[in-house]
């Protein structure tokens, strides 16, 4: 009974997810019947066609930033005249410098914390906590 209980619902999921794969059409289901027929790992093959994509367009993104960076610069934006639009691209800009700041630090430091100084009580709890693990 409780078999039934638990994998009840996670059948529900399956069948579910079954019938909208076998309703795709395009280039996604193409994929997906591919994988299927050739055992391949279809999400190491969509990650590794996402992650080339995504390096083509590097320079892309390069070029739209700096451009975003001399707008900003060149004094065309005036935030005390500046209107709904102007105001929703400020914060469109904003929150990328941002993501990238934050990206920027997790990749350069592994973590967003800030330093802890060295007589920091909470240094001595994470050194017990690395000799445990």
């Amino acid at each position: 009974i409780t078999n039934t209980l638990v994998t009840k619902p996670w059948g529900k999921l399956v069948a579910r997810s079954e019938a909208k794969v076998a309703a795709m059409t395009g280039p996604l289901k193409a994929n997906i019947d591919a994988s299927n027929a050739s055992g391949d790992d279809l999400t190491a093959k969509l990650w590794s066609e996402y992650s080339s994509n995504q390096s083509h367009m590097w320079d892309w993104r390069k070029n739209r930033i700096h451009d975003e960076f001399a707008v900003l610069r060149s004094g065309e934006v005036n935030l005390a005249t500046a209107g709904r639009k102007e105001f929703i691209q400020f914060l469109r800009f904003g929150t990328r410098a941002l993501v990238a700041f934050l990206v920027g630090v997790m990749v350069g430091r592994g973590q967003i914390f800030p330093i802890l100084p060295g007589d920091s009580p909470f240094r001595k709890q994470l050194a017990l906590q690395d000799r445990k693990s």
